[in-house]
C-alpha cells in the first residue's frame, strides 16, 4: 500500500467521524463531486469537515471532466464491517476509447481493500471517446460517518 506524504496530516482511516444530523452514512465516491453511492444514501456532497482526502491530493486530479459514465466505487466489506474510512488516488491514461489503461495507485490511505475497489472502480468508469490523455489522476473516497446525539 501507498504512504501518504509526509508533508501532510492525514485523518486516520481507521476512525468513524461522527457528524450530528447525517445518521449512520457509509458512503463512497469518485473524486468528492462526482456522486455517491451506499448501502444509505449519502449527501451527495458530504460537509467540508466530513472529508478525508487531503486538499493537497485532491488538487492533483487531472481528466474528471471527461468522465461520462461514473462507477461510484463500492464499499469494501471488512472496511464497512468496521466502519473504517479511507481514499485512494488512481493516476491512469486515456486511450481515445473511452477506458482508462495502465493504472496504478499513486497515493492512498486507509488500507489495501480500498486500493483495490478503486481500481476495481476505475475499470468500469466510462471517459468521452475521443480523448487520449497520458497523465489522468481521480480520487475515489469512503467515508464511514455516525450520528452522534
Amino acid at each position: 500500500m501507498s504512504q501518504p506524504h509526509p508533508s501532510h496530516p492525514v485523518q486516520p482511516a481507521h476512525r468513524t467521524l461522527q457528524h450530528a444530523g447525517l445518521g449512520m452514512v457509509l458512503a463512497a465516491s469518485l473524486s468528492l463531486t462526482l456522486g455517491c453511492a451506499s448501502m444509505e444514501q449519502a449527501p451527495a456532497t458530504l460537509p467540508a469537515e466530513l472529508r478525508i482526502v487531503p486538499p493537497e491530493v485532491a488538487a492533483q486530479q487531472a481528466c474528471k471532466e471527461h468522465v461520462q459514465q461514473p462507477a461510484p466505487p463500492s464499499y469494501p466489506a471488512k472496511a464497512r464491517a468496521e466502519a473504517r474510512s479511507g481514499w485512494a488516488l488512481v493516476g491512469f491514461a486515456l486511450d481515445g476509447r473511452g477506458t482508462a489503461q495502465q493504472p496504478v495507485i499513486v497515493n492512498s490511505s486507509g488500507g489495501a481493500e480500498f486500493e483495490r475497489a478503486a481500481l476495481e472502480a476505475l475499470a468500469q468508469t466510462r471517459f468521452k471517446a475521443g480523448v487520449s490523455a497520458p497523465a489522468c489522476r481521480l480520487v475515489f473516497d469512503w467515508v464511514s460517518v455516525r450520528r452522534v446525539r
